[in-house]
């Protein structure tokens, strides 16, 4: 399975210079939640009428403080339709808590919290039914994922830290829905992607990671 991820990612790389336009250099930012937090944020439940812009920026602030994204993207055109994308990201989780009690007087005795870093490096395509000043796209690609969890403890209000857990190597891939808007200089991208961080390499008993990012970014 590696051999084939390999051989997809250098056969679009060979196509992208065979065929492509103008390289295109990008930047974007924005939210990367964690399936089990998914729900809970981005919920239409959520929306008041009256109080939309209120209730997106409480939806926005919720989706900050259960993740961030941060990102480089490199474009070629090789058609009309299809464009060449490769990106490089850093997506941050921030710390979750377990508590553990004293089951006879229900006293703190410790706490638990990690914190998840995840680097992907993905290539991939996105198709255009059209470009025009605004031009929606389809995405997919294929992701290795580096991965790195660290884990502290709390015990009678002492923090200590205990080691890193050794960093994972994992290929998955991602789809989602973007839209390039060209304002002449420069152009926005505003995109929404599932990802999903372990297809290939996990290990036995471990269970399947993905997550949701939404971003905005500006394209050079």
């Amino acid at each position: 399975m590696k051999k084939i991820f390999f051989t997809i990612v250098v056969f679009l790389q060979i196509a992208s210079i065979g065929y492509a336009g103008g390289l295109e250099f990008g930047i974007n930012f924005g939210l990367a939640t964690p399936s089990d937090k998914i729900n809970d944020i981005y919920n239409t439940n959520k929306l008041k009428y009256g109080e939309l812009q209120d209730s997106i920026a409480k939806m926005i602030a919720d989706g900050l403080n259960s993740g961030y994204h941060l990102g480089v993207r490199l474009s070629m055109p090789l058609n009309e339709h299809f464009d060449f994308v490769g990106n490089i990201g850093y997506n941050s989780f921030p710390k979750s808590k377990i508590t553990i009690t004293d089951p006879a007087n229900g006293n703190k005795l410790a706490e638990l919290s990690t914190s998840t870093k995840i680097i992907p490096i993905t290539a991939g395509l996105s198709f255009f039914p059209f470009k025009s000043i605004l031009s929606p796209y389809i995405t997919g690609e294929l992701s290795f994922n580096y991965i790195q969890t660290a884990v502290e403890t709390t015990y009678f209000g002492a923090e200590v830290p205990i080691a890193t857990t050794p960093a994972d190597n994992r290929f998955g891939f991602g789809f989602g829905l973007g839209t390039l808007i060209d304002l002449g200089i420069i152009d926005l991208n505003l995109e929404g992607k599932y990802n999903y961080l372990n297809l290939i390499g996990k290990e036995t008993e471990e269970q399947d990671k993905h997550y949701l990012t939404l971003i905005l970014g500006v394209v050079f």
